[in-house]
């Protein structure tokens, strides 16, 4: 027994911690290389929102669009704390991808432990713990580990950032398919989506007692950041004008990159549907996967910004790569395209690396 642990040990654990290790390096230097400190790196754009928030509570409208738990963190562990849970959610969203994936193949350990995520766990940006807590109730669900636990870890997921909601409505549509085909109890979902509501439900209780209005974090963004309603569509058409136009200005890059995102995900979505049975994966689990990263994408793209006001879209490159689920669904791949993800993802995430410790923030 003990043999067979420490094969594991310097095995696939010591692989995951390698890159790890190595991610944590490489960011470093691109951190230092830009004139930049993490110190410095934790004050700029939504990083002082955070900590406003942890130290003052929600004193106006517009900060409610920062969802409730990194503040609430920072608040009783501090900003060392809040760092330092970053590094361990960002380690341990590797094993459970890595666990999700084919253990023998390192590709989406080094996609992920050097995508832009990485980048920022090294700051208090939500993208790390949503990846975290999605990755984990996708995992449980994965495993048939229903119940409070797992309710806990999903309610968190909302509490963490919107985008959240998207896994707790995909997992209730997976969980209702099990009960239909008899393998869980109608009680495992209760037990499992009453403390999963509950949590979900704790923000907008406060802002209604406190603000009188429980969905305001909806409402300031339309009004702070003078977004309107969209779709898909009309959002595509959007960006595609602002990138062809002939303004020089940073935000194309945010547009570029988000439509270069959109087009491969939505062809990893075409590949696992066309391959998912060669591949043994089971039916209910790739629903869920497919209907979490379709809802999150409609929900990425269902506001728009006014263009002469700031970046003309919400669709930022960083939420992409905050859902686990592209990882998973470039695991699918296989030779060039591989390469071809790998190599794109590793020169975007380094860019973005690079002008945002500069302080050029393009989303």
């Amino acid at each position: 027994m003990r043999e067979k642990i420490m094969q594991y040990v310097s095995g696939r654990w010591g692989k995951v911690i390698g890159v790890f290790i190595l991610s944590r390096i490489v960011y470093g230097i691109i951190i230092w290389f830009a004139g930049c400190s993490i110190a410095e790196l934790c004050m700029l754009c939504d990083n002082q929102y955070y900590v406003a928030i942890a130290q003052n509570g929600y004193t106006e409208d517009w900060q409610t669009a920062f969802f409730p738990l990194i503040p609430f963190i920072i608040r009783f562990i501090g900003t060392k704390g809040m760092l330092m849970i970053n590094q361990i959610a960002f380690l341990l969203s590797m094993f459970l991808l890595d666990s999700l994936t084919d253990k023998k193949d390192n590709f989406v350990l080094k996609l992920f432990g050097l995508s832009v995520i990485s980048f920022f766990s090294m700051m208090f940006y939500t993208e790390t713990l949503l990846c975290f807590f999605t990755v984990l109730g996708y995992y449980l669900f994965t495993k048939r580990h229903f119940g409070f636990g797992m309710g806990i870890v999903i309610g968190l997921c909302v509490a963490t950032k919107s985008i959240g909601a998207m896994l707790f409505f995909a997992i209730f549509i997976g969980m209702c398919c099990l009960w239909y085909q008899k393998q869980l109890r109608l009680m495992d979902i209760l037990k499992t989506y009453i403390p999963a509501t509950v949590i979900s439900c704790l923000y907008p209780m406060y802002l209604q007692m406190t603000f009188g209005n429980w969905k305001l974090f909806v409402d300031c963004q339309y009004n702070s950041w003078r977004r309107v309603q969209t779709n898909l569509l009309q959002e595509l058409w959007i960006q595609l004008n602002f990138i062809c136009s002939s303004e020089r200005r940073i935000y194309k890059i945010n547009e570029i990159l988000t439509l270069f995102m959109t087009c491969c995900i939505l062809y990893g979505l075409y590949h696992l549907l066309r391959t998912y049975k060669k591949k043994g994966m089971d039916m209910v689990n790739m629903l869920v996967l497919v209907l979490y990263t379709v809802f999150a994408m409609l929900a990425i793209n269902s506001t728009i910004r006014i263009p002469i006001d700031n970046a003309p879209t919400t669709s930022f490159y960083r939420y992409y790569y905050s859902l686990f689920s592209i990882y998973i669904l470039a695991a699918q791949l296989e030779g060039t395209k591989r390469q071809v993800v790998y190599y794109c993802s590793i020169g975007i995430s380094f860019m973005a690396a690079v002008l945002f410790s500069k302080n050029f923030y393009f989303y």
